[in-house]
């Protein structure tokens, strides 16, 4: 994903991503540039899905969910392994319809993105895993958007240092207002409706703009919590945006077990 990019998502959507791993992204792009991030280990997969090809163990598929979930990503961006959230809903679509497969696991290694199509994308899966088994399971991170999406199978499994949960939402609005005048540039704005220009960056945001911007984070937060709480019984206060690894994470709700209790359930994950 170029910075310019990332930037323009981070200012324009509504995250949904761990921000531990937002800020180590932002951080890798001031410090050592992006050909540093793109050859990190922050950068996302570069063998996530760019098509939604899945594999086939006889009866049994396996859809992976890799990388920084975004919506219409670029060719860039795909091909630097962020995943296409129309690509995991079509994957689940096509899956849940084809009569060759009987069961489904989801492998995740993603820290989240952008919450775009995500709900949509949830429900699909939501859908496979009432037609056939479904589970889902990580080895790295299954956080925020990634979470919501590992939450709709029938089991979460993870390795004991995977780590899973960041339950939440956040949207960022930088206020250069201060650097502005600094340099002796005042931008004159003609706006119509009082909410047109609220988290402009040349400006400091005022309370009633800031409690309708707080308004769209909550009722997608809302909208997280519900698709995950459908599925799953989470231990109260587990859902503030935390992660959690190994057995706190089973402890909490937030998984069934490890990898190996997955594996030796389904018999077929080599090596768990």
């Amino acid at each position: 994903m170029s910075l310019a990019g990332l930037m323009t998502r981070i200012q324009t959507e509504p995250i949904a991503m761990a921000p531990e791993y937002l800020a180590a992204i932002l951080h890798t792009f001031e410090t050592l540039g992006e050909d540093a991030l793109l050859g990190s280990s922050l950068a996302p997969p570069v063998n996530a899905p760019i098509k939604g090809d899945f594999e086939m163990f006889g009866t049994t598929a396996v859809l992976p969910i890799k990388g920084a979930i975004l919506k219409n990503p670029d060719d860039y961006d795909l091909r630097h392994g962020c995943c296409d959230v129309d690509v995991v809903r079509a994957m689940a679509e096509v899956a849940a319809a084809d009569p060759r497969i009987e069961r489904v696991l989801v492998q995740i290694s993603s820290p989240g993105g952008s919450v775009l199509g995500v709900p949509e994308a949830g429900r699909a899966l939501a859908r496979l895993s009432e037609a056939k088994p479904t589970f889902a399971w990580t080895d790295t991170v299954m956080a925020s958007a990634a979470y919501w999406f590992g939450s709709q199978a029938r089991g979460v499994y993870m390795s004991d240092s995977a780590r899973v949960g960041s339950i939440g939402v956040y949207s960022l609005f930088a206020d250069a207002s201060k650097g502005l005048e600094k340099f002796g540039i005042t931008i004159n704005a003609i706006q119509a409706g009082k909410f047109k220009l609220a988290g402009a960056f040349f400006k400091p945001m005022s309370d009633e703009e800031r409690a309708h911007l707080q308004g769209s984070v909550d009722r997608i937060r809302d909208q997280f919590h519900t698709a995950v709480s459908a599925q799953r019984d989470l231990k109260k206060g587990s859902m503030e945006g935390q992660t959690f690894t190994g057995e706190e994470a089973i402890e909490n709700g937030l998984a069934d077990g490890i990898v190996s209790d997955l594996a030796e359930m389904l018999g077929i994950i080599e090596g768990a």
